[in-house]
């Protein structure tokens, strides 16, 4: 509480007698202003206590903080409450025996052509179905490999390595592609959702698109690459979220860096 009493007294004999009643009419609406301030302030954190010892998750308990912040705006008191930090959960991926029998499900070209892809390059579903025919690059290295160009976020183009076989799988499907287009794949993206769930289920596996997408990150760290070559194979702009897909620590990523 503020000092009201005080305040009175040294206003007196500096201030006209006006100009005091109103100084502490001002003083005395702040002092009820603070209390219910702190009175929120002080229920909201053990609202917030209450629901973390119930079990609630640290994401929960953010969008818990954000609506008591967005209410208190509203009513001009504006409450500051810290957030919780949130552990990053990453996505499924397959194993290489997992990853074997998925490819061995696919029965249509269109089923190999997406399953393949998906699973040799890492590339995101969205850019595999904005790419177009002329984004594959059939002039294998010295290592049998050729490329393909993609369109990432932020409108960022890249040249993906990839393996033989996803060249044989690609040609085979624009043989039998039943539409004539100028894009690889001419469909929607739940078309693509669709034939990684179908090919997994007659595998007896659990997928989806970005499954597919770590599942290539993990086998590619798992074969001993390099993580600022695997940021580059999927688009990554901090070289930290790479190492955070491939189930690598933060403190690891140095340790597996060339010296330079």
């Amino acid at each position: 509480m503020l000092d009201i009493i005080g305040f009175e007294r040294y206003l007196t004999g500096r201030k006209a007698g006006l100009t005091v009643v109103a100084y502490l009419e001002t003083v005395r609406r702040l002092d009820r202003y603070l209390q219910e301030r702190e009175l929120m302030k002080s229920l909201a954190d053990e609202f917030i206590y209450y629901l973390q010892e119930t079990g609630c998750a640290s994401k929960s308990l953010n969008r818990h903080v954000a609506a008591i912040r967005a209410y208190t705006g509203y009513t001009g008191q504006d409450i500051k409450m810290p957030g919780f930090r949130t552990q990053r959960k990453l996505p499924k991926w397959l194993s290489e025996i997992e990853q074997n029998k998925i490819i061995a499900a696919c029965v249509t070209p269109l089923e190999c052509a997406v399953i393949v892809t998906l699973l040799k390059s890492g590339i995101r579903r969205a850019e595999l179905l904005s790419m177009k025919d002329d984004d594959i690059d059939t002039d294998v290295d010295a290592e049998g490999r050729g490329f393909l160009k993609v369109m990432g976020k932020g409108s960022k183009e890249r040249r993906v390595s990839v393996p033989a076989p996803v060249l044989d799988v690609l040609s085979e499907w624009i043989k039998h592609r039943p539409v004539k287009s100028e894009r690889l794949f001419p469909f929607h993206v739940s078309t693509v959702n669709r034939v990684v769930k179908e090919v997994a289920n007659r595998a007896g596996v659990k997928a989806h698109p970005h499954c597919l997408r770590h599942s290539y990150a993990s086998q590619f760290i798992a074969n001993g690459g390099l993580l600022v070559d695997l940021q580059h194979q999927l688009g990554h702009t901090s070289l930290a979220t790479t190492g955070i897909y491939t189930h690598v620590r933060p403190e690891d990523i140095r340790k597996r860096l060339p010296i330079v």
